[in-house]
């Protein structure tokens, strides 16, 4: 049965081979074997003849790689990719209930699939991704396989693969995905697909390095930019805050209760929950990398615990396709590993994917040395003493000599590209004197090394293509959107990138020329005056919202717009240092819109409750920032955005707290006494040092 299953090309092997020494049941047979068979003949793949099952001829019926046929919708130009690009919005919602594989790349694009099922058959969609995730085109077959086919060999070939919003769209409704009225808008389509191909420039894509065999990465979706390398701590439970210096926490879930933790850690992994949810809005306002992944948690006999994780296994063919790089996964497999508490991890959210280096004793000795050197370079920065400077480097040369031991005796190759990376783009190991020295040492033994040497090449001169290629990139989008932007944040966060990008790209290029690496300079980016483009546009932002703020301070009634104006053009003024003369209007409507605001808290000190069309920003005293901003954000954009709702003022809060006592807590021995007001008591409470947190709290509550 195996040699003829192989014969057929199916995706039939690789299943039985998983199960082969394992009872299956019929409804395993149905799944894994005639099922597959099924939707082969139904398909025209194989076919009943006098002689049994045959497989149809290649010239007749052709398998086709869903990124070998992205990279040719994308050379068939504008138009037709716009028919994929109506379809990512369609699709895009449905990211959050299925299960996408990837599968190939087209450039640095990543390509996958995922299987749709309805009633009485499965559907296929296929998506690209850009650099950042986002689902930028799609397609979808009828059936697992995306292939062509054709009766007669003269016939043109007909394929499988479809671009039809409506038909999905039918499809969709039919089987309750989608509801009437929630389908995503088609304008700017065409627009879209033009960007789409200025990005997808073949000359802008870097032949990525090869997966290496033993290589474990978890994909995951990403929460909060950033990177860290750190090893693994589980859970919160019975730890400390400071346990986790220098640990990323994996948990099942993020609690509100676990902030404390958050702070000290490098990372946050979470196997529950969403890019919303608390572990992400936490992790980005601390500025922590935080990525949600899948995964089954096994708790063994003693306690311990591990993160089961699935990775692929496959076979990678790179080819050209209508002028674009391609790379195919076939024979995709998935493997079963464990995440164990102390393994150590690379965490890197702008590639949503956590990579396992493991807990073997060269992995770990590695990143001690690096974290040894990154101390001694921020100490070195600091110290004056020429005493403590002449410590700091002995104690360098020593912590660079044991990294350099270590790196030696390499024979991992995934360790050699982690220590590239690290010593190349590593935000901790600065490029200046005695770290750029180390760091180029470091760097030639790697390469130099018999065993991981050519590895190490490969991935130094592909982070230097990808570098100039992000830099290419990102100079043409500053000059695309800060021209046309309406936002101060994103005229200077483009600026900011593109610095930091220069000063990484530069010190970089130094660092491999020193290797003895030849790399050819991207044209000078310098040229490019981010500074002026980025000053024009402000002046001209400041301008319009000069004239905003003047048709809404002098109107008879004033616009609630007004304090949100000056918001904006006091950052502006901010940054372009404007004059104390040109500010001078600015204060006067700001001492105006002050005095209004007194007299609005004044007129509603003594109330209660307030309802929803009564609260905004000036009140925040009164009622909280989040009462104020959510009235706020109805008094802007409308009533009808946010349900009813009212809140209780501090006025309320404090009313009750400083009422007289009516009554004793009860069940608690030593109880408090029913002096003086509500808050009198609460005080009293809080300095009972013979109390514990918990204690203080029932009491409290039963007062």
């Amino acid at each position: 049965m195996t040699s003829t299953l192989e014969s057929y090309g199916l995706d039939i092997l690789p299943i039985l081979d998983e199960d082969c020494y394992r009872p299956m049941g019929q409804i395993r047979l149905e799944q894994r074997l005639f099922g597959p068979l099924q939707e082969a003949l139904a398909r025209g793949e194989i076919f009943l003849g006098s002689e049994g099952i045959t497989r149809l001829p290649d010239d007749l019926f052709q398998r086709e790689h869903e990124a070998a046929k992205f990279a040719e919708l994308l050379a068939a130009g504008a138009e037709t990719t716009a028919r994929a690009v109506a379809l990512a919005r369609l699709v895009t919602p449905l990211e959050k209930i299925l299960e996408f594989q990837t599968t190939g790349n087209v450039g640095d694009n990543v390509v996958q699939r995922a299987r749709l099922p309805l009633r009485g058959e499965n559907l296929s969609l296929y998506v690209l991704r850009g650099p950042k995730g986002i689902i930028r085109l799609a397609m979808f077959s009828h059936g697992a396989v995306l292939c062509r086919r054709r009766e007669r060999r003269s016939d043109e070939w007909t394929s499988n693969g479809r671009y039809d919003v409506q038909e999905l769209k039918q499809v969709l409704l039919a089987n309750n995905y989608i509801a009437r009225g929630q389908e995503p808008s088609l304008a700017g389509i065409l627009e879209e697909a033009q960007r789409i191909l200025e990005r997808c420039n073949p000359r802008l894509a870097a032949r990525r390095p090869a997966r290496l065999p033993g290589q474990r990465i978890i994909h995951g979706s990403k929460a909060s930019r950033g990177r860290a390398v750190a090893k693994v701590l589980f859970g919160t439970t019975g730890r400390r805050p400071e346990d986790f210096d220098d640990s990323i926490l994996v948990a099942a879930f993020i609690r509100p209760e676990d902030n404390t933790f958050f702070y000290h850690a490098a990372g946050i992994v979470s196997t529950g929950g969403g890019i919303l949810s608390h572990a992400g809005l936490i992790a980005i306002q601390f500025h922590k990398p935080a990525l949600i992944i899948s995964g089954r948690w096994l708790v063994a006999d003693d306690g311990s615990r591990a993160l089961l994780y699935l990775t692929q296994e496959y076979a990678e063919i790179e080819r050209e396709v209508c002028g674009y790089q391609v790379c195919l996964r076939q024979d995709i497999r998935e493997r079963e590993h464990r995440l164990r508490e102390g393994d150590l991890v690379a965490l890197d959210v702008d590639d949503g994917a956590l990579y396992v280096l493991g807990h073997e004793h060269d992995a770990l000795a590695l990143h001690d040395g690096f974290r040894q050197l990154e101390s001694v370079y921020r100490l070195l920065k600091r110290t004056r003493d020429d005493r403590d400077v002449l410590t700091l480097r002995g104690r360098r040369l020593r912590a660079f000599h044991q990294v350099a031991k270590i790196v030696n005796r390499l024979t991992d190759p995934v360790l050699a590209r982690h220590a590239v990376h690290e010593l190349l783009m590593g935000e901790n190991l600065s490029d200046q004197g005695e770290s750029r020295d180390d760091k180029i040492g470091l760097l030639r033994l790697l390469i130099a090394s018999p065993r991981v040497g050519p590895s190490a090449r490969e991935y130094l001169a592909w982070t230097a293509q990808i570098l100039e290629i992000r830099q290419r990139s990102l100079v043409q989008r500053a000059r695309d959107r800060i021209p046309v932007s309406r936002y101060t944040f994103e005229i200077i966060s483009l600026r900011l990138e593109l610095i930091r990008l220069q000063r990484v790209w530069e010190g970089a290029l130094a660092i491999l020329r020193e290797c003895g690496l030849s790399v050819v300079p991207a044209e000078d980016r310098r040229a490019f005056d981010v500074d002026g483009l980025a000053r024009n546009r402000l002046a001209q932002l400041r301008a319009e919202q000069f004239r905003a703020i003047s048709t809404s301070a002098n109107a008879a009634r004033k616009d609630s717009g007004l304090r949100h104006f000056l918001r904006r053009i006091e950052r502006i003024d901010r940054l372009l240092a404007v004059g104390e003369e040109e500010r001078r209007p600015m204060e006067v409507w700001r001492e105006e819109l002050a005095a209004d605001d007194a007299q609005a808290r004044k007129k509603s000190a003594d109330r209660f409750l307030l309802a929803s069309e009564e609260c905004g920003f000036e009140l925040f005293p009164l009622i909280g920032w989040k009462a104020a901003n959510l009235g706020e954000v109805g008094r802007v954009g409308g009533q009808e955005l946010i349900p009813a709702w009212f809140v209780v003022t501090d006025h309320a809060f404090s009313s009750v707290f400083n009422s007289p006592l009516t009554a004793l807590g009860h069940g608690h021995a030593g109880g408090p006494d029913s002096r003086g007001t509500l808050r009198e008591a609460v005080e009293r409470v809080l300095l009972r040092s013979e109390l514990s947190d918990a204690q203080k709290s029932l009491v409290i509550r039963n007062l």
